[in-house]
């Protein structure tokens, strides 16, 4: 309940007191609230709850006047909220479930749908490219979030920090330090973010070129909603107060089009209040920067009549008086003077000037070109052509929206324009001036025919019947990979890259397109860090369930959005090539089994491509074996481990060489149908028993796929073809590692049951291990490994104890061969119960099939029919990541922690690229190195 004290301001806050009649917290201080009658005060505007104490110490400034505050302005990527508990929304601070909220792809940014078109357009900025000026230093600040903090410590007093009760305490997006809100301004650490524990792996905004969308076409249809959601904000909690509700309209053709271009907002009238004051309260709910004497309020009757109120009525008798809740208008002022002029502010985008914002008159004879001229010579830039730069006209309404002026449009047409707009988009409509991007840009374009991704050449040609001839000048076609039915064009601009993508999503042509930014990594090297390694990231969305999609948000909010990449838009190669000019990076691969080899066989197609031949590769488990994760050390699968612990486990992890085999299939010659028909037993050997038809014969040609984890022929690989048969036909269903496994064990009991070719495998096929043959008597099954796990983590080679034989290494040169006895034998070795017949170790393989059965490699199986399978080690090793378990890792960070500060001391910054340590942490700062102060989040 609201008292009558007076109105305090702090921060563009309108304070009130207020009795609050449940437990409430300051959300400056976190304390209770305590009293029994006006305990705090409520800011009208935007809800802010505080103590009389805290007024004072304030750095939260109230949506309308933070919103004047950004000075480079980037909208949010809204999708579904990636968390279970409750959260607050950023815009009107109330609590509510997930269910209820969006939440920014790229910042954590949470709002409510109907709040979204008051959001501040404050995401953080991925992209900060310009070339470099003397004089001009890139100075990468803090972008601080308010609220919904994960439990931590408090950067300045070290005490716990929680923002539970309300939205509380401040979270920098790039370095993730927290503080409390009131600890805030004792933060006396450098403006600059040095991206803390993320310093050497993050790609750092002022590498990125691009001035589109912030994640252009990185994130999927379905993860985000882009249409705006206009509406009324309801203050339900005001509306039990003392008074009367008013709806306020920002414009007279808004109130006579039912709000379909503006928003409103519903005010809570109280008896002091005049219509002067109702004003000025509305204009700061809608975030109109303006002075409320601009203005006047009228009442709408009906769509026709106006009734214009003076500034000194008291509204609250109005209201009183009549059984409807009244509509009011925010109308203009008629312009008394006349004069032919139009106030506008221009705005630096990335110029070469320390000038952040000039005023600029328009009149009737303005132009763009003639203000980006006289801009120019404001600006301090009066040496350079206006015909490099561009002016953008950015709207700041329900998210962001940008237009490019066209040089010969009149400037005064389009102030015009606004002007008879709703007040809020000409109030928050600005102009950027930018200099124009001559870079070349890279189209990726896949979904290809398939007759047209033999040849660099016939992609071309199939490409050129869809656009206009001229579109493609200047523009160069490759690579190509044929498996992926992807091709890259090299574009001369960014704007002929979006016209290329325009028309192709007109067309019939179901092609998928994505635009890679520019990537520079001169300015890391040229940067001040010790070293940089930035990390390549891949997600398999489809693994895990939803675990996919969920990482996938959650590495955006920790690096920047450029480096984060899903496997379902394109496959690994657009990464890769957006990568390809660094000297050095690390790539972390999150899926399955079948996810880690298919990078890893892209990879190897893209070599020729890459400056870094031979990036190691990191693994974050989300399938259901996850053989390979496990030994490499990341684990069986995810559980739910902090992103940030898993950084930092990619950081701190050793390098290590898998082999690689390549194995190869060699169909023999199928007979004729006539044979076939008339020997059953031969149709039933090579797979086409009851063939009634000629035309299904089919004549297989030679085929490799490489293998990673391991080979198998018989039993296990049957299993596996009937749990991927059953997956392929109800894919909801197999949703849940534990949910696979159950289903992997019940077809496994069918075998036993069940009449098999396994049972006779020795009389089927023959096996050669460097030129000596194997005996195959009473086994059902063959495993080649690679690795020491298999089947979700049993060790089936174990340690040997022939003196022929030694234990196994996936990095060796070797493979081992193990035999399975049955269907109980194999849950005996998954089991850990049992172990494998061991039968060889090896380099090279030959294995003859004389009758169709299935096989897998890595888990992918298939009916093979008869056929020679040899097995051969390939030329190069994979780069991999193991991950320092425990202990290690800790003594690891102990140990390079002394060693850097040890460099510190005795080296320049430029020694230290020689000297830094593989397992050196990111060195965090502490409270002796806080010496400059802070300036206060927007």
């Amino acid at each position: 309940m609201e008292t009558a004290s007076p109105i305090q301001r702090h921060n563009g806050h309108d304070f009130r007191r207020r009795t609050f009649f449940h437990p409430t917290y300051c959300e400056h201080c976190s304390d209770l609230l305590w009293g029994i009658k006006g305990q705090g005060f409520v800011c009208r505007i935007c809800r802010f709850t505080c103590h009389e104490k805290c007024m004072n110490q304030l750095i939260v400034d109230c949506p309308h006047l933070a919103l004047n505050r950004i000075k480079d302005p980037l909208a949010h990527k809204w999708g579904k909220a990636v968390t279970t508990c409750k959260r607050f929304c950023n815009v009107c601070r109330r609590k509510s479930d997930p269910s209820g909220l969006l939440s920014c792809q790229v910042c954590n940014f949470y709002t409510h749908k109907n709040c979204k078109s008051f959001a501040l357009v404050n995401c953080k900025v991925t992209s900060l490219y310009r070339e470099k000026v003397e004089g001009l230093a890139y100075e990468h600040v803090h972008h601080w979030i308010e609220g919904n903090l994960p439990k931590g410590k408090c950067e300045v007093c070290m005490k716990s920090i929680t923002s539970d009760q309300c939205l509380h305490g401040l979270k920098c997006t790039w370095c993730g330090i927290t503080v409390h809100s009131s600890c805030f301004t004792k933060l006396t650490q450098q403006p600059q973010c040095d991206y803390r524990d993320l310093a050497y792996m993050v790609l750092v905004p002022e590498a990125v070129e691009w001035c589109g969308s912030v994640l252009g076409s990185i994130l999927s249809a379905d993860q985000v909603s882009d249409s705006p959601v206009d509406g009324v904000i309801d203050d339900d909690e005001d509306a039990e107060e003392k008074g009367y509700q008013v709806i306020v309209y920002d414009d007279e053709v808004a109130c006579n089009k039912s709000m379909k271009k503006s928003t409103t907002q519903r005010l809570l009238v109280t008896k002091k209040m005049n219509a002067k004051d109702v004003l000025n309260l509305a204009l700061k709910k809608l975030q109109i920067p303006e002075e409320g004497d601009q203005y006047y309020l009228s009442e709408s009757i009906d769509e026709l009549t106006k009734k214009p109120l003076h500034s000194t009525d008291v509204l609250y008798d109005m209201v009183e008086t009549t059984s409807r809740i009244p509509k009011l208008v925010i109308m203009h002022k008629d312009d008394s003077n006349g004069e032919p002029r139009l106030p506008i502010t221009i705005c630096n985008q990335l110029l070469r000037s320390s000038i952040s914002t000039i005023k600029f008159q328009v009149t009737k004879s303005t132009t763009v070109f003639s203000a980006i001229e006289d801009a120019l010579m404001k600006f301090e830039m009066e040496g350079e052509n206006a015909d490099g730069f561009v002016l953008e006209q950015v709207s700041l309404c329900s998210g962001m929206q940008t237009k490019l002026l066209v040089p010969s449009l009149s400037l005064w047409d389009t102030m015009t324009y606004l002007k008879s707009q709703s007040i809020r988009v000409r109030s928050l409509t600005r102009f950027y001036l930018r200099k124009k991007v001559d870079s070349r840009f890279v189209l990726a374009l896949w979904g290809l025919p398939k007759e047209s991704v033999q040849e660099v050449k016939r992609a071309e040609e199939y490409i050129s019947k869809l656009l206009p001839g001229n579109l493609l000048e200047n523009t160069k076609f490759g690579p190509l990979y044929p498996n992926a039915k992807l091709v890259f064009i090299d574009c001369p601009s960014l704007s002929v890259a979006g016209q290329i993508c325009h028309i192709l999503e007109q067309s019939s042509a179901k092609l998928r397109h994505y635009i890679l930014p520019n990537l520079r990594p001169d300015v890391i090297e040229k940067s001040k860090a010790i070293r940089q390694e930035p990390l390549l990231v891949f997600m398999n969305g489809r693994s895990g369930g939803n675990q996919g999609l969920d990482l996938l948000t959650k590495f955006r909010h920790y690096l920047n959005p450029h480096q984060v990449f899903d496997l379902a838009n394109g496959g690994p190669h657009i990464g890769l090539h957006a990568f390809r000019n660094f000297p050095q990076f690390r790539i972390l691969i999150g899926g399955g089994d079948g996810t880690f080899g298919w990078v890893l066989s892209v990879l190897e197609e893209a070599q020729d491509a890459l400056q870094f031949k031979e990036p190691p590769c990191a693994l974050l488990p989300l399938g259901t074996g996850n053989d390979l994760a496990r030994v490499l050390s990341w684990g069986p699968g995810y559980s739910g481990e902090k992103v940030l612990s898993i950084l930092r486990s990619v950081e701190n992890s050793d390098k290590v060489d898998l082999d690689r085999w390549k194995v190869t299939f060699s169909p023999h010659k199928v007979p004729t149908f006539t044979a076939l028909r008339k020997d059953s037993d031969m149709a039933q050997m090579f797979g086409y028993a009851g063939i009634t038809n000629e035309a299904d014969i089919i004549q297989g040609k030679e085929k490799m796929v490489v293998m990673n984890n391991y080979f198998g022929i018989g039993l296990d690989a049957d299993i596996a073809l009937d749990f991927h048969l059953a997956r392929e036909e109800n894919p909801e269903k197999f949703s849940s590692r534990f949910h696979n496994k159950g289903v992997y064990f019940q077809l496994a009991l069918q075998k036993m049951v069940t009449k098999k070719v396994t049972a006779e495998l020795h009389k089927h096929i023959k096996i050669t291990v460097d030129g000596t043959p194997l005996s195959l008597s009473d086994l059902e099954g063959i495993v080649i490994l690679n690795i020491q796990s298999w089947g979700a983590g049993a060790e089936i080679w174990g340690n040997p104890s022939d003196q022929k034989l030694r234990s196994a290494h996936f990095g060796d040169g070797l493979f081992e061969v193990v035999g399975i006895g049955g269907v109980m034998h194999m849950g005996q070795m998954q089991g850990g119960l049992r172990g494998g017949t061991r039968l060889a170790q090896g380099s090279t393989c030959t294995i003859t099939v004389n009758h169709a059965v299935s096989v897998q490699v890595d888990g992918e199986p298939w009916t093979q029919r008869p056929c020679t399978i040899s097995i051969n080690r390939c030329d190069k090793q994979a780069a991999m990541l193991k991950k320092l378990g425990g202990k290690k890792e800790s003594v690891a960070r102990q140990f390079s922690a002394k060693q850097v500060a040890e460099l510190h001391k005795r080296h320049s910054a430029n020694e230290l690229l020689q000297h830094r340590h593989s397992y050196e942490p990111r060195k965090r700062n502490t409270q002796a190195d806080l010496m400059e102060h802070h300036s206060p989040p927007p």
